[in-house]
């Protein structure tokens, strides 16, 4: 609060917060690499069959807080067991959980198994982000926002994912981003191992409206996404991608 004092311009305020709150993305690239390293070092010894190991949620989609996880889908093409007895596996070999922290640089981990479709779902939200790089900022000052009133806890209030729907569907009503269905009209399923179409166009390719997004101020978003929800019909109208 004290930097931001000093700031004058609500823009850069944004931005000074985003970059308070977020890590940088260059510099953590480093430690992903290592723990996905010992990762795989501790997998090998557990599985013989060949896998890899794919980030998801925010580090893909570009939403990590400096309290995030790191998430992580094991994949297989062929795999070796069900979801929940690989999962067993790994746990004896990680102890004691598979949620853990990776010891040489303290960062949480979360790993699956399954949910390959979510891998997929992650570069969807971040398709959506990369219009413009003002809705990582916007969306990241959201995210914060919430966790500072307890909104995401386990215990009550929302995930974090409806949070990044939520704003994806203010995006889709207010500024003519397209739905998911336009974004998959003239896409076919191409992995054989999912059985939803998890294909999607390039957001820009599809409407020339979503153009106005770059002439917008973070500002103009934050306050929009805001009175867009104070005013929603909740009783009567649902939010869907």
């Amino acid at each position: 609060m004290e930097k931001l004092s000093y700031i004058p311009d609500i823009e850069d305020q944004i931005e000074q917060v985003v970059k308070t709150i977020s890590p940088d993305e260059q510099s953590m690239q480093t430690i992903y690499n290592l723990i996905e390293k010992d990762l795989a070092s501790v997998l090998s010894e557990v599985f013989v069959d060949s896998f890899t190991i794919r980030p998801t949620g925010s580090r893909v989609s570009g939403l990590q807080l400096h309290s995030s996880d790191l998430d992580m889908n094991i994949y297989f093409e062929k795999r070796p067991c069900k979801a929940r007895k690989c999962t067993y596996r790994v746990a004896a070999a990680l102890i004691p959980i598979v949620k853990c922290v990776h010891k040489e640089t303290g960062l949480k981990c979360d790993m699956n198994f399954s949910f390959l479709s979510g891998v997929e779902n992650d570069q969807l939200i971040k398709n959506y982000l990369s219009v413009d790089n003002k809705l990582r900022s916007v969306m990241l000052v959201i995210k914060y926002w919430a966790q500072l009133h307890e909104l995401t806890c386990k215990e009550r209030g929302f995930s974090k994912y409806s949070l990044t729907m939520m704003f994806i569907f203010y995006l889709q009503h207010e500024h003519s981003f397209p739905s998911v269905y336009e974004l998959q009209e003239n896409t076919v399923p191409t992995n054989p191992t999912i059985i939803w179409n998890m294909n999607f166009a390039h957001i820009e390719e599809t409407s020339d409206k979503i153009k106005e997004i770059h002439s917008k101020s973070m500002f103009s978003l934050l306050f929009g996404f805001f009175s867009y929800y104070e005013d929603f019909l909740y009783d009567w109208s649902l939010v869907s991608r």
